[in-house]
C-alpha cells in the first residue's frame, strides 16, 4: 500500500520519468518499481505509453488519481489514531504519577514527533517533566518515572523501570 502511494504520488508530480528516476525519488529498488508499475497498469491505475523505442511516459488514470487519495485519507487516519493511542497512554501516565504523588516525569528518547506527541498531555498537566535525549543526562533512579520511546537496548535502563510507551501502544 505503501509503495504505491509512493509511485502514484510520484508520477503525479513527474509524468515523463524513468523507473530509475523513480527508485531514486521513493527510495525503492529499481526492481520493486518496475513490479510494482506493473501492478498499478494491471489494475487500471497507471497507462504506459511509448514514447519512442526507449522511452516510456506514465500516466496516472482518473482510477489511480481515486486510490492515491483513498491511500491519503487511509494513511490520515492510521496516524491520528496513532497520535489518540500516544496521547492515551501518557494520560494515563500522568493519572499514575498524581495518583502515587511522585516528582514528575523524564522523556527518554530521541527528538521526533512521538515526543512533540507526548509533550502535548504533559503541558496542559501539572507534572513538572524533563526531556532528557541523552544516556549520560539521566539522574539517579527514583522519584520521578522514565518514559521512553524507540530506545536501542531498554535492559540497560532496567533499574529505572522504564515505561516504554511504543510497547503500549
Amino acid at each position: 500500500m505503501e509503495k504505491e502511494y509512493n509511485i502514484l504520488k510520484y508520477l503525479q508530480e513527474e509524468e515523463f520519468t524513468s523507473q530509475r528516476k523513480i527508485a531514486e525519488g521513493t527510495g525503492l529498488s529499481l526492481g520493486t518499481v518496475n513490479i510494482m508499475l506493473k501492478k498499478l497498469v494491471k489494475k487500471g491505475l497507471v497507462k504506459m505509453e511509448r514514447l519512442n523505442a526507449r522511452s516510456l511516459r506514465y500516466i496516472i488514470t482518473p482510477r489511480g488519481l481515486a486510490e492515491k487519495t483513498r491511500l491519503t485519507y487511509s494513511y490520515v487516519r492510521q496516524s491520528y489514531h496513532y497520535v489518540l493511542k500516544i496521547s492515551s497512554v501518557m494520560d494515563r501516565i500522568i493519572e499514575l504519577v498524581d495518583e502515587h504523588e511522585m516528582e514528575g516525569i523524564f522523556l527518554f528518547g530521541p527528538k521526533n514527533e512521538v515526543l512533540e506527541i507526548l509533550k502535548i498531555p504533559l503541558e496542559k498537566s501539572d507534572v513538572e517533566y524533563s526531556v532528557l535525549t541523552c544516556e549520560k543526562d539521566l539522574p539517579e533512579p527514583g522519584g520521578k518515572v522514565l518514559v521512553v520511546w524507540e530506545i536501542e537496548d531498554e535492559e540497560r535502563l532496567s533499574e529505572y523501570k522504564p515505561i516504554n510507551v511504543m510497547k503500549i501502544i
